[in-house]
């Protein structure tokens, strides 16, 4: 074990990713000293890692590194915190991958994933031509930063997470509702 934490905390990346990403040897209480202790690349690896616990998950947010907060998100097996998942939905606002990536998470709570629609819908308005803008839905117009092009996965998964949702407004089951795209 004490290997193991040694190679997790090697300068190098290259040494320390595969144990950071890998290594059933490092607990949380390794986990969290290492976030709190190395650099970006570490944090990283470490928000990459298969079953991360809320404590780790907490660090590596706080961290207000762009990539970490990507890889957390959109980290399936990793568990976040009600303090976490706000604090993605916050940066969410300015940062469009970040919001496909938490807003397509399941265990995002439903006063979250609300929140993040209305910043969405809100930046689809304002990115959208008035002439297009009935035709440009909250969901389906997330854009890429590089491309600038819709995300049709973010619709799909988008239209799966709805049917099973109510509106937020009359609480409507979602799949009665009259569709918004």
């Amino acid at each position: 074990a004490e290997l193991m934490r040694r190679l997790a905390r090697d300068e190098d990346i290259d040494v320390a990713g595969p144990v950071l990403t890998r290594s059933a040897r490092l607990t949380d209480g390794d986990l969290t000293d290492i976030a709190g202790s190395t650099d970006e690349a570490h944090r990283i690896a470490i928000a990459c890692r298969n079953g991360l616990s809320e404590a780790v998950t907490d660090i590596l947010v706080r961290s207000g590194e762009a990539q970490v907060a990507y890889n957390v998100a959109d980290n399936s097996s990793a568990r976040l915190s009600e303090q976490s998942f706000a604090a993605l939905v916050k940066r969410a606002e300015r940062d469009d991958e970040l919001a496909e990536a938490i807003g397509m998470r399941p265990d995002l709570p439903a006063n979250l994933f609300r929140e993040l629609l209305v910043h969405r819908a809100a930046r689809c308005s304002s990115v959208c031509s008035p002439r297009r803008s009935r035709a440009c839905s909250p969901i389906c117009r997330v854009r890429s930063k590089r491309s600038h092009t819709t995300t049709s996965r973010a619709c799909r998964r988008a239209t799966t997470r709805l049917r099973s949702a109510r509106c937020w407004s009359c609480s409507t089951p979602a799949s009665l509702a009259k569709p918004i795209w």
